[in-house]
């Protein structure tokens, strides 16, 4: 089975990363693309404030372009699976109200994608370009072994992980992710 892995808050009070930070857009960084970073920027540093939510989840749901915004406790399951299709980046949580500075947190880029939407399986809203927009539903054709996480190529933003790495992030009940069957997943 495919599932969808998918950063989200339970509540409002949950911790949210809704700017992209300068410094993303100064080197032209995006970690959502699946591509493979040449060279590594310095600490990414991302501001929020109080109306942002204040409780941090282990995946922290940020702005797109942020790729995975991730604990130690979720990047020791991605290592013990010994998964090497991602680069870290060290990130620095601000918060701009009380000037307190996190840093145990950083930026997974997960560099591998593979097409593999399966459209006439799939409920689609496509723009005009034959891009997706929306999804109602989402067929996908995984009969290769891509690994335990990968993009998909035809909507870039979008996780894919094995049943071995969803069991293994269930298992360490981290938090802040959505995890779903792909014909059940919605956006």
């Amino acid at each position: 089975m495919s599932w969808i892995i998918y950063p989200e808050r339970s509540i409002d009070s949950d911790l949210m990363i809704v700017e992209v930070p300068g410094l993303m857009d100064d080197l032209d960084l995006n970690f959502d693309f699946g591509e493979f970073v040449e060279s590594a920027p310095p600490v990414i540093e991302l501001s929020y404030g109080p109306g942002d939510g204040k409780a941090k989840l282990d995946v922290i749901p940020a702005a797109p372009r942020m790729g995975l915004l991730l604990n130690a406790k979720v990047r020791a399951v991605f290592d013990a699976l010994a998964i090497n299709n991602i680069q870290y980046f060290p990130a620095r949580l601000i918060n701009t109200h009380t000037l307190e500075q996190d840093n145990s947190y950083q930026i997974a880029n997960v560099f591998e994608k593979h097409a593999c939407v399966d459209f006439e399986r799939s409920e689609l809203e496509l723009r005009k370009n034959g891009s997706i927009r929306f999804i109602d539903r989402l067929g996908l054709n995984v009969s290769k072994d891509y690994g335990p996480i990968f993009r998909i190529a035809e909507f870039h933003p979008l996780l894919v992980v094995s049943d071995e790495l969803k069991q293994a992030l269930e298992d360490h009940q981290v938090t802040g992710l959505s995890i779903s069957p792909s014909e059940d997943f919605e956006l």
